[in-house]
């Protein structure tokens, strides 16, 4: 049981069970039947029935940004509009830390399209990383994500290259091309990275 996760999870809860909109929420995942690990993220269902859930998706971020240390968030569009859920990295420390939150309704509301939930490609790119580190690390089969991910930053040579190496030069990317606000989280990721790989 990693209590410093499910500690994050109550105050997540918490913070977000206080908004008007917010019907209730509840833990779905690892952490809610017990199986979590130090790679696990917090996983929260939120039912916001009578106000638009993708309109939630969109603003939860910036509603939540001055209780919970919101570093950046990142959209799934291809789960749009089936789904609407926001990923929001919550602690500078550790890279793993981020909140899936998985916005519904009844009825489920369809009028934010993949369109509107346009991601920033340098935040994009780091939760697609510490994705593909946390498969890595759990011996997961993750060699063609990472091939993807290094593609579009158009790192060279990929077919040829371990996932290891790829995830390296796509870390070093994150590195030359981070802003100061997220200085501090990278240098997080790379901490992580060296220690597990």
């Amino acid at each position: 049981m990693n209590l410093q996760l499910r500690e994050m999870a109550e105050k997540c809860m918490n913070v977000i069970s206080s908004l008007p909109m917010v019907k209730y929420c509840e833990l779905y995942g690892s952490i809610a039947n017990n199986t979590e690990d130090e790679f696990s993220d917090i996983d929260i269902k939120v039912d916001v029935s009578g106000y638009d859930n993708g309109i939630f998706m969109l603003e939860v971020p910036h509603l939540i940004k001055d209780r919970i240390n919101v570093i950046y968030y990142d959209f799934a569009p291809g789960l749009i509009p089936n789904s609407y859920i926001v990923s929001i990295a919550i602690s500078i420390d550790n890279p793993f830390a981020i909140v899936d939150i998985n916005c519904t309704a009844i009825p489920h509301c369809t009028t934010v399209l993949k369109e509107h939930a346009v991601n920033d490609v340098f935040s994009h790119t780091l939760k697609v990383w510490v994705a593909n580190l946390k498969h890595h690390a759990r011996g997961y089969e993750c060699y063609d994500d990472i091939v993807r991910m290094a593609k579009r930053l158009g790192i060279k040579d990929t077919g040829s290259k371990g996932e290891e190496e790829l995830l390296e030069e796509t870390l070093t990317w994150l590195e030359e091309n981070q802003t100061d606000k997220l200085e501090r989280y990278v240098n997080s990721c790379r901490e992580k990275f060296e220690e597990l790989v």
